[in-house]
């Protein structure tokens, strides 16, 4: 069918389903609704290495024909009232306005790296303000707003800007992670509330997996380490009493047999361990 159209031609905030008043249409994504998302960066190990996906801090359902730059406050209120609020936040240009990163700044202490949109050609020559401006007049606010974006467009070519911004590309897997293990993009429901719910469901389940996923593999991590360290005690305690401690681990797989052939009674269950009779719970 037809695509609505408002009197101005927009297809913005028009009806997209008489059975479900609150989709409207995103020149981007399409009719129906939409999710801001914010994720932490991925917890690393000691070694530097990543333990896991990172958790979702924040999360926005909304209609489609809502302008991402609106949700970034939203999104940081949300972390300030989980005390999961960061330091800095990496996002698109949708979010990158000099509003939006004035506001996170100010209000939350949040630095917002973002591309400037649009490129604009700039000298190295500094331009000196109108003598007619006057300190808190439109014109004097509308000349720091481009002298703002003229330095933010400066760092973004800069290579340390570039690796600093070059996390956020990981949101995209996310989506897509999403909907292969949540079924993110498809819904059995309608209705703003109604899909608000599910979505929220959705997100509060990947957050159980990946929790679940980092605590065991710091669990088996952990297994690991004190498994050298029982065989680097049992390896010290052959040295020093001359006790073959870990001979029956080669010839015997049976409690029984390692007891009778270690001949010594204190050694049975340390004999156990090493060979996976006794468990090392963590």
């Amino acid at each position: 069918r037809p695509s609505s159209v408002a009197s101005d031609g927009s297809k913005t905030n028009t009806l997209q389903n008489t059975s479900d008043e609150g989709a409207t249409y995103g020149g981007h994504k399409g009719a129906g609704y939409k999710a801001q998302v914010a994720q932490a960066h991925p917890s690393r190990d000691e070694k530097g290495k990543p333990e896991g996906p990172g958790i979702i801090t924040a999360f926005l359902p909304e209609s489609a024909g809502q302008f991402d730059g609106d949700g970034l406050e939203p999104l940081l209120k949300q972390q300030k009232a989980s005390e999961l609020l960061g330091k800095e936040m990496e996002a698109d240009s949708h979010y990158g306005s000099d509003d939006n990163v004035c506001m996170a700044k100010e209000k939350y202490g949040v630095e917002i790296i973002s591309p400037v949109s649009g490129a604009r050609q700039y000298s190295e020559k500094k331009e000196e303000p109108s003598p007619s401006t006057k300190p808190g007049s439109q014109a004097a606010e509308a000349q720091a707003k481009k002298e703002r974006l003229d330095q933010r467009r400066k760092e973004q070519q800069t290579e340390e800007w570039k690796k600093r911004y070059s996390p956020r590309s990981g949101i995209e897997g996310l989506f897509r992670a999403l909907d292969l293990k949540t079924g993110f993009k498809h819904l059995r429901v309608r209705g703003q509330k109604a899909v608000g719910m599910s979505l929220c469901l959705k997100v509060t389940g990947w957050n159980i997996s990946t929790a679940a996923k980092i605590k065991a593999k710091r669990g088996r991590k952990a297994a690991f380490c004190i498994q050298r360290l029982i065989f680097w005690i049992f390896t010290e305690l052959t040295e020093i009493w001359k006790v073959p401690i870990m001979a029956p681990l080669y010839t015997s797989r049976t409690p029984s047999d390692n007891y009778h052939k270690s001949n010594n009674r204190k050694f049975r269950f340390c004999v156990d361990v090493c060979t996976g009779y006794g468990r090392v719970q963590t």
